[in-house]
């Protein structure tokens, strides 16, 4: 649920973390990110986080295998930027870093290339 455009109150606020709790939805995040079957009509865990977890295990070995490279590899750039840039960064995008490298976990926080084609 995306509430960043939504006027909270201090009660409402209250009201849903309070609903949460009694969900045991803490619980359940816990559940979902270690693995466990948490969609019973499934029959199995969720996908998602494994595939990232191994996503990333690539991303890792590719970086490692091209960050010495000269000119400077994109993924290797993206690489940089991620160790660098603040979790709420708004990535600008003109020069067609891969998309992919990107850590983009904050809605609404990339813009992607312009026909323009640079600056």
């Amino acid at each position: 649920m995306d509430l960043s455009r939504q006027a909270l109150t201090a009660e409402s606020t209250a009201l849903l973390l309070a609903l949460a709790r009694e969900a045991s939805l803490p619980e359940a995040i816990d559940h979902l990110f270690a693995g466990v079957r948490v969609n019973v009509t499934e029959s199995r865990p969720a996908l998602h986080t494994a595939m990232r977890d191994e996503m990333l295990a690539k991303r890792a070995k590719m970086v490692d295998q091209v960050k010495s490279q000269t000119p400077i590899h994109p993924l290797y750039l993206a690489h940089c930027l991620n160790e660098l840039k603040a979790k709420d960064a708004i990535i600008v995008n003109e020069l067609g870093l891969p998309v992919s490298g990107l850590d983009l976990t904050t809605p609404r926080s990339y813009l992607g290339s312009s026909l323009a084609g640079g600056l």
